[in-house]
């Protein structure tokens, strides 16, 4: 049967600041399998990494421009920047 995951989230982290950097993990058993680093402005960008064993994952919203929901997503596994 396959094990629980479990995401750990920094402190403090349940209200939403006007900017901010927030870390989680997710967890399954002991072992990381996830970690995502998001940092905002209010109003101005969103940004999301997030690696993997897979490889790591990029995406930033510019906020701040009418219109612009999603500027990029990017794949970054075995050190190569690839837009998706």
């Amino acid at each position: 049967m396959g094990q629980d995951l479990v995401w750990q989230v920094q402190p403090g982290s349940a209200g939403i600041p006007h900017q901010a950097q927030r870390n989680w993990v997710l967890f399954r058993g002991d072992e990381p399998v996830v970690q995502i680093q998001t940092i905002w402005q209010r109003l101005d960008h969103f940004d999301v990494i997030m690696e993997s064993g897979e490889g790591t994952y990029q995406v930033h919203m510019d906020l701040a421009r009418r219109g612009a929901a999603l500027g990029g997503l990017e794949d970054r596994r075995d050190g190569k920047r690839s837009r998706l």
